[in-house]
């Protein structure tokens, strides 16, 4: 078990945890983007899961939330490419 001075964001709980901040979630979305003036409009939810029918089996992403123009964003976390 790691400590958590040992996590990185490579690490589940981190990840997770540091995601559903959604300041931080956005942070890094204007990173990615390369964009200053990128705005979430929804707060970002960490583990969201997706049913669309009662027998239909779920999805779900690691992180999930929606900008000012209403794009999805559905970030998932991957250790290799």
């Amino acid at each position: 078990m790691k400590t958590l001075q040992e996590l990185t964001l490579l690490d589940k709980f981190l990840f997770d945890e540091a995601m559903d901040d959604t300041e931080t979630y956005q942070a890094l979305l204007r990173i990615i983007l390369g964009d200053d003036n990128f705005k979430l409009l929804s707060p970002s939810q960490t583990e969201k899961e997706f049913r669309t029918a009662p027998w239909l089996r779920s999805i779900r992403v690691d992180v999930f939330s929606m900008d000012v123009t209403g794009t999805i964003y559905n970030t998932e976390m991957q250790r290799k490419n």
